[in-house]
């Protein structure tokens, strides 16, 4: 499934967030903790819009074994080398440590994450115990990265978002969760978004929960930035589903939001 759309989809894509960015004036760079290779990356982001790739060879890292911090220190890095006055610019950082697999060995963990959780078996408790060991460090990475960013004059919009739950080689499934009514056929699926800037604006809409694919629409309208005929299909996809995608319980209306990006503008050919 996640080599469909870098090998199939993406040279048929013909508009995305990137791609609307560089039309309205933006440099647009992908920072890619692997080869660029590594499942059509390179070729993949070129399709959506991105000017240039930086992969783990070019960044100077360790492939598979950078920490979130080594990814933003790399980024800061490749902003500070290609900013210019009155330039725009988009990066998205693409991060892999804490996407599991969660089963180091228990003596790879800092001490204050070893047996951390009980109650659980011994598989499950370390699974927990090394992700929230990477969870810490991982938030003290993003604090940096957002004082960099939104610590100055420059207006920023800054977006982070995890693109699926850590799977514990399939035990969390069977863990309980506390959430409201609304949300519980969706348990397995719920992640998080989070949206920031330096600057006044007006207030982001709030949904009980926000399909990924709306995400990019999201990000223009934080940034105060112009939609194009899809983007503004797709806002008013979003608030007339009140969030949903797939299980929007408008009738008919997904199919004639098909109809018209697809047949009508052409984003996909």
């Amino acid at each position: 499934g996640g080599m469909y759309a870098p090998f199939v989809l993406a040279p048929h894509v013909h508009d995305a967030l990137a791609l609307q960015l560089r039309r309205l004036g933006y440099l647009t760079i992908a920072i890619y903790p692997t080869a660029g290779d590594f499942i059509n990356g390179r070729n993949a982001y070129t399709a959506y819009g991105f000017d240039h790739l930086y992969d783990v060879n070019e960044l100077g890292l360790d492939e598979w074994e950078e920490t979130d911090q080594q990814m933003f220190d790399a980024a800061r890095r490749v902003y500070d080398k290609v900013k210019k006055p009155g330039q725009p610019v988009f990066m998205m950082i693409l991060t892999l440590n804490q996407h599991g697999p969660h089963d180091d060995p228990m003596s790879t963990l800092p001490p204050a994450f070893r047996d951390l959780l009980h109650g659980l078996d011994a598989q499950t408790a370390l699974n927990f115990d090394t992700y929230l060991s990477r969870l810490h460090d991982s938030d003290l990475a993003m604090r940096g990265l957002e004082h960099y960013f939104l610590d100055r004059a420059q207006p920023t919009v800054l977006v982070h978002f995890g693109d699926h739950q850590p799977s514990f080689d399939g035990l969390i499934r069977g863990l309980q969760r506390t959430l409201p009514k609304p949300l519980q056929p969706y348990r397995d699926f719920l992640t998080y978004y989070m949206i920031k800037s330096n600057f006044a604006g007006p207030a982001l809409p709030q949904y009980p929960m926000l399909d990924i694919a709306f995400l990019p629409s999201m990000v223009l309208q934080a940034a105060g930035l112009p939609q194009d005929s899809y983007f503004a299909s797709l806002t008013e996809l979003r608030d007339r589903c009140d969030g949903r995608y797939d299980d929007c319980t408008v009738p008919g209306l997904l199919d004639s939001y098909y109809g018209w990006i697809f047949g009508r503008l052409h984003v996909y050919q």
